[in-house]
């Protein structure tokens, strides 16, 4: 496997964890009030 490659798949799976913790992290938010303006910052 090449470098771009491997690159490639890191960053794909980076964005999809962060973007799965995004929602996750949202949808706590709107149960705590608390939480959801110290995520917004």
């Amino acid at each position: 496997m090449n470098e771009k490659c491997r690159f490639w798949i890191f960053g794909a799976i980076a964005a999809l964890n962060s973007s799965l913790f995004y929602f996750w992290v949202a949808a706590r938010a709107k149960k705590i009030p608390g939480l959801r303006l110290a995520v917004l910052g």
